[in-house]
């Protein structure tokens, strides 16, 4: 047998890591990301990979239009607002990427567009603790006029595109309506909404905070949340509904500022993380729906079988995906919103 001395050792393995290993800085949603990927991307590429958080789109968006973007590699957009700024010059072309990864549903590679690598999708709806509920929640409704045991435990954001279409689809409009008479409405229906608040800002962004001590028990939320807020909040009573008047069909995309220098290693992440097995044990981990075709023949029946993160076509059908809308629609709707934030 042939012995390889330690010496020998050492410099196979040096000589197997990247000639240059470099940092790879992402601006990500919370716990979007699996430790186990991180640690695997490290361990096989010999890079390290960075991660910043927001819990709020509006912040993410005043550090793209505020030019501090550049701090980073890549930043996890919505697949609406990456099509709003790709207009503005503020991401760069990764159609050369997109076109040597595989497997990607075209769908949600078409949704995130030539500046976008597609990572996961999902709907919009509510969470909330049945061990709480008088009565199951069912309706948008119930997040403006909200029911007496929820009272002061309502946490939710407040953002020009999700409250304002959850708003106009609590009272049956289409959620990018531009009606001034059913904005009106929509906005009645948020201010009534503010003295049940227990705090302004995202569910899951609450429950991280707080844990087994949260006082939360309705709240707006995606259906890639379900799993990771009973994991932190330590209470298994959470449920998800997708309300009856309908929900938004969002895709998650990994884009990458513009006029920054596309790296080697950030290439390699997003190769990575679409590799199928990686996009397997990411989803089944984090609990959200995977865009990678590829992956789905390696997840396990309990996650293939979840019924929140692969909803029914009655459900998909009565959803309605993000839209851009008009400067003077978008202006009147952000208006909506900062008046109710200096109330």
């Amino acid at each position: 047998m042939k012995i390889i001395k330690p010496a020998v050792v050492l410099l196979i393995l040096v000589l197997s890591l990247p000639t240059s290993a470099e940092k790879v800085r992402i601006y990500n949603w919370r716990l979007y990301l699996a430790d186990q990927v991180v640690e695997t991307f490290e361990k096989e590429s010999g890079h390290t990979l960075i991660q910043m958080y927001y819990d709020e789109e509006a912040v993410r968006d005043a550090v793209i239009s505020s030019g501090r973007s550049q701090g980073f590699d890549l930043i996890m957009m919505d697949d609406s607002t990456l099509r709003l700024m790709d207009r503005l010059d503020r991401f760069q072309n990764l159609e050369s990427i997109n076109g040597d990864i595989e497997g990607i549903e075209p769908l949600w590679r078409k949704a995130c567009g030539p500046f976008g690598v597609a990572y996961s999708w999902g709907t919009s709806g509510l969470m909330y603790r049945s061990s709480v509920a008088v009565e199951p929640i069912h309706s948008w409704r119930q997040l403006f006029e909200v029911p007496a045991e929820h009272q002061g435990r309502l946490v939710t954001h407040l953002d020009h595109q999700d409250s304002v279409a959850s708003a106009l689809m609590a009272i049956g409009a289409h959620p990018f309506a531009v009606d001034k008479v059913a904005l009106q409405q929509a906005f009645n229906l948020l201010q009534k909404q503010q003295a049940s608040i227990l705090a302004q800002t995202y569910g899951l962004a609450y429950a991280q905070i707080h844990g087994t001590s949260s006082k939360m028990s309705l709240t707006y939320g995606f259906s890639s949340d379900l799993s990771e807020l009973i994991k932190i909040s330590g209470q298994d009573d959470w449920v998800y509904v997708v309300p009856e008047e309908g929900t938004l069909l969002w895709a998650d995309c990994w884009a990458a500022p513009y006029g920054k220098t596309l790296k080697p290693a950030t290439v390699a992440f997003l190769k990575f993380i679409n590799r199928p097995d990686i996009a397997a044990m990411n989803a089944e981990r984090m609990g959200f729906t995977t865009v990678n075709q590829a992956a789905l023949a390696l997840v396990n029946n309990d996650y293939r079988s979840n019924k929140v993160l692969f909803p029914s076509k009655a459900i998909q059908d009565r959803g309605s995906y993000y839209q851009i809308l008009d400067p003077e629609s978008e202006k009147l709707r952000q208006r909506m919103i900062t008046s109710l934030q200096s109330q």
